[in-house]
């Protein structure tokens, strides 16, 4: 019995030990991304491309174990190579979008991890990513506002592009292909809203056999509007030209005050600008109203507010708002919507003077030594529906010469010497020449020898400090008399 006892231990380590045998083992767990007997078939980054919206999407997996620190994104146009690098992001980025694809052909890509170094540490399956890229159509205008719209069609195979507006192209519209590029202009049809989209189809055929085909969509907005030149806030003609923009598409226009009117309106050519309007004669607010047919058979109607500028709270300002002027002419502004201006030196005058094209500013010529030195300039604009009231101010003009003297010298004396002072006297602008110069020292007026250059012989004064004598002086010319003064130190 106690044999038996130490024997039961064993023998049920052997019963449990068989009892377990019979149970499969667990799988091992695969941690090496890169080893071709893995679920991955050693390729850690399963990338995937696919073209949409226009671009090639790439797309793959981060690998775990690799030291990746960056990708780099490799492209080619066959399976074998050869690769080019795309780009190349930072570790944690699973997509990268690739634009500069080549259309309607096969596009193969790869990705590549990079260590800290930028040395490669891991590399995608020999099995590259590949996608089929359609033709790329570029639109020439959208949205459209006519029933042709330009086409540019690349491709980096093929002979032949076919273009259409259903699906199994039924009557396509054909053009070569060119080192890559076909354009074409394609009529998209009438249309029967004026915010309708329309669908264009391609494809390239490659010796008469057609490939996968491309659609795009385009919005059509036909919906012209019109406006002034220069949408200006008011208005000085009554022939302001309008605007039409956008005018593409276009067919035919007429204009009218009235939108009940338009019926009865005579067509005019399409055209960026018009000026065959005109406004009515009373100055209020008013419209216009437009009415545009187009290609693709649609119409519309605009309005344009036209407001006349009333030329109120205007504001003369003379010679750029110098109080002096020294030429001819004194620079007039008046800042207005005017089309005629009129200038004048009084308000007599200015009833009488014939009006001219409004500009600013424009220049009015004063009467020079006519009248005095102070230029009075009235000034009166309108347009083609308010003539404004007449504006005044003034500006002093500085001739060039006045009438004068000048004293050269000597300008320091001894006490109680005999001299000869000396000098030169001009003519005013609007004076005759100068008939009389006159000194007077202190001891009163004496006329000097000459005129335009002129002598006056004096003894200075005794004097026991250095003190100065105040010399006055008159030049005449004619019933014209000017006046002064000049100083002489007299120094011990």
């Amino acid at each position: 019995m106690p044999r038996l006892h130490r024997l039961l231990p064993v023998l049920l380590a052997t019963a449990l030990l068989a009892l377990g045998c019979t149970e499969e083992p667990a799988a091992p767990t695969w941690d090496n991304p890169l080893d071709p007997q893995g679920p991955g078939g050693g390729d850690a980054f399963q990338v995937q491309a696919i073209y949409s919206g226009g671009q090639v999407v790439v797309t793959w997996n981060e690998p775990q174990g690799p030291a990746v620190f960056s990708y780099q994104i490799l492209h080619a146009l066959t399976s074998d190579g050869p690769f080019t690098v795309l780009g190349t992001v930072d570790a944690g980025a699973s997509s990268f979008i690739h634009e500069e694809f080549s259309p309607n052909d096969t596009n193969y890509y790869k990705v590549r991890g990079l260590d800290r170094n930028d040395e490669p540490s891991a590399l995608s399956n020999v099995t590259a990513a590949a996608v089929q890229v359609p033709p790329v159509v570029t639109l020439g205008a959208t949205p459209l506002a006519s029933r042709w719209v330009e086409l540019t069609i690349a491709a980096a195979v093929g002979d032949t592009v076919e273009v259409d507006s259903l699906p199994d192209f039924p009557a396509p519209a054909r053009a070569p292909l060119v080192d890559g590029t076909a354009t074409l202009t394609w009529d998209v049809g009438l249309a029967a809203d004026p915010e309708e989209t329309k669908v264009i189809y391609a494809r390239v055929r490659t010796g008469g056999v057609p490939g996968a085909a491309v659609h795009d969509s385009l919005d059509l907005d036909f919906t012209p509007d019109v406006t002034f030149v220069g949408n200006p806030a008011a208005l000085a003609r009554r022939d302001a030209p309008l605007r039409i923009m956008p005018s593409t598409g276009v067919t035919r226009m007429r204009f009218a005050a009235e939108r009940a009117a338009l019926d009865a309106a005579p067509w005019e050519t399409p055209a960026d600008t018009f000026t065959g309007y005109l406004l009515g004669a009373a100055a209020d607010s008013q419209l216009v109203f437009a009415e545009f047919e187009g290609d693709l058979g649609l119409g519309w109607v605009d309005s344009v507010w036209a407001v006349p500028d009333r030329l109120q709270d205007l504001e003369l300002i003379l010679n750029g708002g110098s109080e002096t002027v020294t030429g001819p002419g004194i620079p007039v502004a008046v800042e207005a919507a005017a089309t005629q201006i009129r200038l004048a030196g009084s308000s007599a005058d200015l009833a009488a003077t014939p009006w001219q094209e409004y500009a600013a500013p424009v220049v009015f010529t004063h009467d020079a030594c006519a009248s005095g030195v102070e230029k009075n300039v009235w000034a009166q604009v309108r347009n083609d529906w308010i003539t404004a009231d007449a504006l005044h101010d003034t500006v002093t003009w500085l001739p060039g010469e006045a009438l004068g003297l000048t004293y050269t010298g000597p300008d320091t004396l001894a006490p109680a010497t005999a001299v000869t002072l000396s000098g030169t006297a001009v003519a005013g602008t609007c004076t005759g020449p100068v008939d009389g110069v006159f000194l007077d020292p202190g001891a009163g007026e004496t006329a000097a020898t000459g005129l335009a250059v002129w002598t006056f012989p004096w003894t200075s004064p005794a004097a026991a400090e250095t003190t100065t004598v105040s010399v006055a002086w008159r030049v005449t010319a004619g019933p014209e008399t000017a006046t002064g003064s000049f100083d002489v130190v007299i120094a011990p």
